[in-house]
């Protein structure tokens, strides 16, 4: 497959387990409320976990732990392995991960759960207390601090029906001008340019209940990028979500209109995995990404076109 910029967003199902307080209903505590609403605010960000497994592979019905196997896929080089997702930059799971897990928190209410093993899940939270964090199906937060860039909590899962004790530091944002405002948001890939080598495609994953590949045709293609230095994108088949990826970015540290992505475990290489913006405005994102396609010296433009997701 051709090296192409995209990534792929995770976005996998959850299982809900909502604390409640008051009876689920802080409207009827004003102070109880106004703390609330102060946490859905205070918590944005992303919030470095460290080597931290939430779970086992068969936890969830759509977590995954990949295996290494280094291959070039879609703007990233990526280690594929069995699951739902492609994870970039892990070891074996045997031997516990070498990625930084985190929680992240958006300001539109979604939520993003990574571990080092490469589990990855999405989904909306609501603070329900001014301490308590409801993370719908997958599970919840409780006894919330929140201090000097330090957030401490017990995080709750439903399917492992565990709960585990968590210290995360604020990881620090990205420049905050008008090209990451511009950039940070959910958009979808169109056909136009190669794009239109992608939509209609067919790719493959991993089926862990009858450990085969299964192939499927990508009939759409999602792209997350935070304010938080997290680049996500997701390929969909009938509205569901197959493959994923995911990896770090910053803008170039000296042209403005690229921005380069990264792995934990990979040191950062801004001369060879970078992005070109050619266009960003608040209704079409336009990128660019050069590669030697086939082996012959001669380096490749892919041009990609793609609209805002919401």
């Amino acid at each position: 497959m051709k090296k192409l910029i995209i990534l792929m967003t995770a976005a996998m199902p959850l299982f809900y387990a909502c604390k409640k307080s008051n009876g689920g209903d802080p409207g009827k505590d004003p102070d109880q409320s106004a703390a609330a609403k102060k946490l859905q605010k205070d918590v944005t960000g992303k919030w470095l976990m460290g080597n931290i497994s939430l779970t086992s592979p068969n936890a969830f019905h759509n977590g995954i732990v990949t295996r290494t196997t280094s291959f070039s896929h879609i703007g990233q080089k990526t280690r594929r392995g069995h699951g739902n997702v492609t994870v970039n930059g892990l070891d074996d799971p045997g031997t516990g991960g070498t990625n930084t897990g985190y929680i992240e928190f958006l300001s539109d209410s979604t939520y993003i759960i990574y571990d080092a093993e490469g589990h990855l899940f999405q989904g909306k939270f609501n603070a329900v207390a001014g301490d308590s964090i409801s993370l719908g199906k997958f599970g919840s937060l409780g006894g919330i601090k929140l201090a000097d860039n330090k957030l401490d909590f017990k995080l709750y899962y439903a399917a492992g029906a565990k709960t585990v004790v968590i210290s995360g530091n604020k990881a620090p944002a990205i420049a905050a001008d008008s090209r990451t405002a511009l950039l940070c948001r959910s958009w979808y890939l169109t056909s136009a340019d190669y794009g239109g080598s992608i939509i209609g495609s067919t790719d493959e994953y991993y089926d862990e209940s009858t450990q085969q590949y299964v192939s499927f045709t990508v009939d759409s293609l999602s792209f997350v990028i935070t304010t938080s230095g997290t680049y996500i994108v997701q390929e969909f088949e009938k509205g569901i979500v197959k493959v994923a990826d995911v990896a770090n970015w910053k803008w170039h540290s000296s042209i403005a209109n690229r921005f380069v992505y990264y792995w934990d475990d990979q040191p950062v290489n801004e001369d060879v995995d970078y992005i070109v913006i050619r266009e960003n405005t608040t209704a079409v994102l336009k990128l660019s990404e050069f590669y030697d396609d086939n082996g012959d010296n001669i380096i490749d433009e892919f041009k990609y076109t793609l609209l805002p997701a919401n």
